[in-house]
């Protein structure tokens, strides 16, 4: 994955469904089973790599930039509002996925309005895809990361549809998603695959060098919850 050798792989969709029959709804699969040396067993994600990742999201605050389109659109103070945003929208991924070891699909599917109530009481309602189709489960969180979140809900993510709305990139708030991780153009839920590439790249600029992906996050998550 570099910028002039590239080698892509276009997953398709597929319809999952169980042995006697129940729909498990649409999964994203590889085109062709990939061959058995080409996998590896994931292993939970090592303390001193997050702390990498924390630093360096935190270290590169000041040097986010947004591209040509908003450059354009966007006057100085609302171009400054605008990185906040998608700042604090990675910190929520990370500390999501750190805090409920949930799988990467589900984080970019945590529906927004009916966590409004949930989070007062530190719990979060997120669903789950390895199950029957649109099944959801609530699930305790630290209060710590509920006030967070609540702060991200509240504040930044209104601010930003307020800032679309502004500069009619959409015409009015019947038209965001109901999610909690938005687009950061559109308001409309954002892709797994793009979800994966902001922790890839943000992976590659703390020089981390082994295999580091989000799901080892699930997998540390898992690892803490067997030792308690």
């Amino acid at each position: 994955d570099r910028p002039k050798q590239r080698y892509q792989v276009k997953l398709k969709i597929i319809q999952k469904r169980g042995r006697e029959g129940r729909n498990f709804g649409p999964s994203e699969v590889f085109p062709t089973r990939l061959p058995t040396s080409a996998t590896k067993p994931k292993t939970a994600i090592a303390a001193s790599v997050i702390k990498r990742l924390w630093d360096t999201l935190n270290c590169e605050r000041g040097v986010m930039r947004l591209n040509d389109h908003l450059l354009q659109l966007f006057d100085k103070e609302d171009q400054e509002a605008h990185l906040d945003y998608m700042y604090h929208r990675r910190r929520i991924q990370l500390e999501l996925l750190e805090a409920t070891g949930l799988r990467p699909i589900e984080l970019v599917r945590i529906p927004y309005s009916s966590n409004v109530e949930h989070i007062e009481d530190a719990k979060l309602e997120i669903p789950t895809y390895k199950r029957e189709e649109a099944r959801f489960r609530i699930i305790p969180i630290e209060r710590s990361v509920a006030m967070r979140l609540e702060i991200f809900m509240s504040v930044h993510r209104d601010k930003f549809i307020k800032r679309l709305i502004k500069y009619e990139l959409i015409s009015s708030e019947s038209e965001v998603g109901d999610f909690i991780y938005l687009n950061s153009e559109t308001a409309k839920s954002v892709k797994q695959s793009a979800a994966y590439m902001d922790f890839k790249r943000l992976s590659l600029r703390a020089g981390i060098v082994t295999k580091t992906c989000q799901s080892m996050l699930r997998h540390r998550f898992v690892t803490k919850m067997v030792k308690l």
